[in-house]
């Protein structure tokens, strides 16, 4: 691979996983949340709260404008 291929592959890189290390933080609060106080789970419909716990994507797949994301997380 050329050098200036490679600079520009490393800071995609590193944002990549630091995105995914805020994910698993934010799941596995809510994991600790759900297992303390009993509940089997937690969805989540609101968009704001979407993109809050995926550090910001972006739903695909989506062709109206009644078409929401969700995510349901448990405790395991």
């Amino acid at each position: 691979m050329p050098p200036d291929s490679q600079t520009l592959e490393m800071p995609a890189l590193a944002e990549l996983d630091a995105r995914r290390l805020d994910i698993d933080v934010k799941q596995q609060g809510i994991a600790n949340l759900l297992h303390d106080s009993g509940c089997e789970g937690l969805l989540i419909l609101h968009p704001a709260n979407f993109r809050g716990l995926t550090s910001g994507a972006d739903p695909v797949g989506l062709f109206g404008h009644d078409e929401l994301p969700g995510l349901f997380l448990n405790s395991h």
